[in-house]
């Protein structure tokens, strides 16, 4: 049986267009496969499109954390920052969700820390 390799990337990002954020999720992942397929073509788009999902997504401190495949995470990275939907500030790139979700808890504790 083979396993499957994911990378994580949790991130900040800022809205640029006036959207609801119900259709922001599916949006971007269109806009990322898009873009993937323009810039690197037909096989990086199916191996991008197959294993890309939002894993979370916390509207209120606009920040995410998005699943791609091992392979081809450099190219969604390098699409994901062209788009002009949002900007995106990468916080951390992981090989698991666990590591990507103790870097979010550590980040969310510095935001509110920052409020206070």
């Amino acid at each position: 049986m083979v396993r499957r390799k994911y990378r994580y990337l949790y991130m900040e990002y800022k809205q640029n267009e006036n959207m609801p954020q119900a259709l922001f999720e599916s949006t971007l992942i269109k806009k990322i496969q898009q873009k993937v397929a323009t810039d690197y073509g037909d096989r990086v788009f199916a191996l991008a499109s197959s294993e890309l999902r939002v894993v979370h997504h916390h509207a209120a401190l606009k920040v995410m954390i998005l699943r791609t495949g091992h392979e081809v995470h450099r190219q969604v990275e390098s699409a994901l920052f062209s788009l002009p939907l949002a900007s995106f500030t990468l916080i951390h790139r992981g090989g698991t969700i666990r590591s990507c979700k103790k870097n979010a808890i550590k980040h969310h504790r510095a935001v509110f820390a920052s409020l206070e």
